[in-house]
Parts: C-alpha cells; sequence; structure tokens
C-alpha cells in the first residue's frame, strides 16, 4: 500500500465530447496482462462529475488516474461492480468494489430472465467452472485473511491449516494481493483464483496432507475428498460444523438453565401491570441477553420480523441495564434515572411513546421537534426524578443541520469559525474547503 494525495480522475467520451473530472481518496488496481483494472475505488466531489464517472465506470468505460504526478489508464469490467452513492448539500461521493464472479453469475441470470435458461434455479455459482474471488481486511491481518479464505471456499479448512494455507496459496498464485494507492485507508485486498472445481485448491491442501506439512487431529484419511456445492458439503461435514459452532458461540444466556435477572423480572412485572399480560418467555431470554451484552460491550443489535416485541425488547433491555446496579445493591425501590434518545421513522413515533410508557416504570416519553424543545424537555428531566425517552424522527434529524452553516468565514482571522465554540477554528471545515477548492479549479479548467 502506498499513501498518496488525492488523485484526478478523469473520463472522456469522444463521441459525445464530453469530459469529467472529480478526485478519489483510494484506488484498488488489479494488473491483468497489459491492462491494470479496477477492483475498488472511491471518490468524491460535485454530484454530475461523481455520478457519471461512477456511471462511466460501471458500464465498462476507461479513466485516467493521476497517480504520483504519473497518468495512468486504468480498464473497468462491464457491470461487475458493488455501486453505492451517496450525497449531502453539493458534495458527493461514489464507491464502487468489484464483485465474486458467483456474484456475478447469480446477477447475469436474474438479468437475463428466466432462471430455466441458464439451467441454474438456485443461481449457484456452477463448480465446473473457474472463479476468482475479492478478499477486503485488515491491514496485515493473516487471521481475518484465512477466515475469509475459508468462506470463500468450500475446501473445509481448520485453524491449524492458516500458516501454511496463506504461505502455500502464495506461492503457488492462488492468491494475490492487488496494488491499492491511498490517502488513509490502511487495509488489504487480495483474488483468490480458484480452477474449475477448485482443483488447485484441493490439490495445495492434498499435497500438504501428503508431505505431513499440515494434519488434521484425530483424523485417520490424509486426503481431502471432492465436494461439490454446499449441499455435499453439508452432508459430509455437517455434524462436525455443529458441533463446532456449539463450542464456539456459546449464548449469553441459557434459559434452558438461567432464569431472567430480577430486574428484567421488574420489568415484566410492569408490563403485566399495565396491559394485563406478560411478555413471553421468548422475549424474556432475549431482554437478559441483551441486557448482558451491553455490560460486555455497551452496544447491542436486535433483529426480528415485524410483530415480534423488538420495542418493548430493546427498551426493557435497556432499562434493565440502567437499573442493574440498584437491584445488586438489593435497594429496588430506588431508581435511577437516565435520558435517552430514540431515532425513528416519523410514522412509529407514536407507537414509541406508547410502547415505552406501557413497559417502563418511573419513564416518561415525548416527541421533539426543534432543539427548543429537546431543551425544555432536559430541564424537565433535570427537575423530575423520573427516566426520559426523547423521540426525534429521523426526517427532522436529517434536516436539521441544514438550518444554519456549521462554520463561518472569518475574514480577519482568515480562517472558519463554529458560531457556537465561542470563536474556536474549525480544522475539519478548513480541510472541507481546501477539497473543494481543489474540485472547484479542476471544473473551472474543464467545465
Amino acid at each position: 500500500m502506498q499513501s498518496t494525495k488525492l488523485m484526478k480522475l478523469s473520463y472522456f467520451d469522444p463521441k459525445s465530447e464530453i469530459r469529467l473530472e472529480c478526485y478519489a481518496d483510494t484506488v484498488v488496481i488489479e494488473p491483468e496482462g497489459k491492462f491494470q483494472y479496477i477492483a475498488a475505488i472511491r471518490l468524491g466531489g460535485y454530484p454530475e462529475p461523481v455520478k457519471g464517472i461512477s456511471e462511466a465506470i460501471f458500464g465498462g468505460g476507461t479513466v485516467t488516474c493521476e497517480i504520483h504526478g504519473e497518468e495512468k489508464t486504468l480498464s473497468a469490467r462491464v457491470k461487475q461492480y458493488y455501486k453505492e452513492l451517496s450525497h449531502d448539500g453539493i458534495y458527493a461521493e461514489s464507491v464502487l468494489q468489484i464483485k465474486d464472479e458467483e456474484h456475478r453469475a447469480a446477477d447475469n441470470s436474474r438479468e437475463d430472465g428466466d432462471a430455466e435458461t441458464s439451467g441454474n434455479t438456485n443461481n449457484e455459482p456452477s463448480a465446473a467452472a473457474p472463479r476468482k474471488c475479492y478478499i477486503f481486511c485488515a491491514q496485515g491481518d493473516d487471521e481475518q485473511l484465512f477466515e475469509e479464505i475459508d468462506e470463500k471456499i468450500s475446501v473445509p479448512l481448520i485453524p491449524e491449516f492458516r500458516e501454511y494455507v496463506l504461505s502455500e496459496f502464495r506461492r503457488r498464485g492462488i492468491l494475490k494481493q492487488l496494488n491499492m494507492v491511498t490517502t488513509h485507508e490502511k487495509f488489504d485486498v487480495w483474488v483468490l483464483n480458484m480452477e474449475a472445481e477448485e482443483k488447485n485448491v484441493i490439490v495445495a491442501i492434498n499435497d500438504g496432507l501428503r508431505s505431513g506439512a499440515i494434519s488434521i487431529p484425530g483424523a485417520s484419511e490424509t486426503k481431502f475428498p471432492i465436494v461439490r456445492g454446499v449441499t455435499e458439503y453439508l452432508n459430509k461435514f455437517g455434524v462436525q460444523i455443529a458441533k463446532r459452532i456449539k463450542e464456539q458461540f456459546n449464548p449469553l444466556f441459557d434459559p434452558s438453565t438461567e432464569k431472567p435477572s430480577p430486574e428484567v423480572m421488574a420489568v415484566n412485572a410492569f408490563v403485566n401491570e399495565n396491559t394485563s399480560y406478560n411478555l413471553y418467555n421468548a422475549q424474556l431470554a432475549v431482554v437478559e441477553a441483551h441486557k448482558r451484552c451491553l455490560e460486555i460491550k455497551k452496544g447491542t443489535l436486535c433483529i426480528g420480523e415485524c410483530g415480534t416485541g423488538k420495542s418493548k425488547i430493546g427498551t426493557s433491555a435497556l432499562h434493565a441495564f440502567q437499573q442493574r446496579q440498584q437491584f445488586r445493591n438489593g435497594d429496588s425501590d430506588t431508581h435511577k434515572k437516565c435520558f435517552n434518545i430514540i431515532l425513528c421513522p416519523s410514522h412509529i413515533a407514536k407507537k414509541w411513546i406508547r410502547e415505552i410508557e406501557e413497559t417502563l416504570p418511573n419513564t416518561f416519553a415525548t416527541i421533539v421537534t426543534s432543539i427548543t424543545e429537546l431543551n425544555e424537555v432536559y430541564e424537565a428531566y433535570q427537575r423530575d426524578d423520573h427516566t426520559c425517552y426523547v423521540i426525534i424522527t429521523k426526517e427532522k434529524a436529517r434536516d436539521g443541520y441544514m438550518s444554519r452553516p456549521a462554520a463561518v468565514w472569518n475574514k480577519r482571522r482568515k480562517r472558519f469559525i463554529c458560531p457556537d465554540c465561542y470563536g474556536d477554528f474549525v480544522r475539519i471545515a478548513m480541510e472541507i474547503w481546501k477539497w473543494n477548492f481543489r474540485i472547484a479549479e479542476a471544473n473551472i479548467k474543464y467545465p
């Protein structure tokens, strides 16, 4: 990986006589013969040129990139990228990342219409075809790289194979590192080249087993069977996989051997008092697990179908986590008040208030639509002894920061000043200004 300044990226369409320019801060290049293909790129600038160049790359167009003062011609693979475009006001950013070849096959079959014409009704990659996979991982992290390889190939691997697999795959050309040029990002990009039916991978593993460089603990066989497809893989190794998962992923809370904590049961008792029903045992188990996860990581994620009670589960877990110390000290009658903020779509804001007030004791919730209302609610919270939940709709949160400038230019001091920080210098605003100046200068040169 090389560090560099922002790279000028340009695209020219001689037929339409259109030239587009913007800047990239990260480019991943895959050499192939006399061509250099784009494996991933992140570019930014004004929305129009950013969108235009993104579409050109996605469609297989050729762009010119200035790297270390040298212009390089970069080719693109037609419709073989994940594409994500975002913009904020006059600034836009686009990220394109190459797809694995099995994903391309599935996408192409969907574009072609009826899956029966391709002979593959499940959109699965053909085991008989060679394929290429791309791996993005942390810089120098061999453990993550090995885990990614394990996910990409059908040959079963164990952690004891890691050192051999990484070194042997590199030596045989199965695994190659791509060239990355960036301003600040630090990660590695690898390409995994597999022959038809993964023959080169199977040969590499079997050679290691025969030579004794690797071995399977407790196994008598020294050769991997050829496995075609996920179904056959699960039939052969399903029992071992299930055992390994069970050993490695122990639940934070096991309802078959443990009971929910008193703070969780207190929330359930309050729900019963207000609604005449209890939370389901499965919901209580999830609440307890989320509470324990908050104690360990200060963050958790609740995923479930509509109607599973995610709102009650989430608020119950947070409340139990916040009140845990009172229960552990034997002082469950004392309430510790907390100030919480919920961001949600506008059409369910009132639902959140109803869910919170019927689920949590000593708690009130309200919707705020402005900074003034937020300050008033916080003042009321300070005077009261109840926990407060502020509901902010994502539409209001999204539009709020545009009500006035985040920074203003001070002519006397010749720098950006924060209007809320008593004249402190805003460094990030200066960087944004420099970025926009470079973009404006490029667009003046090529209007």
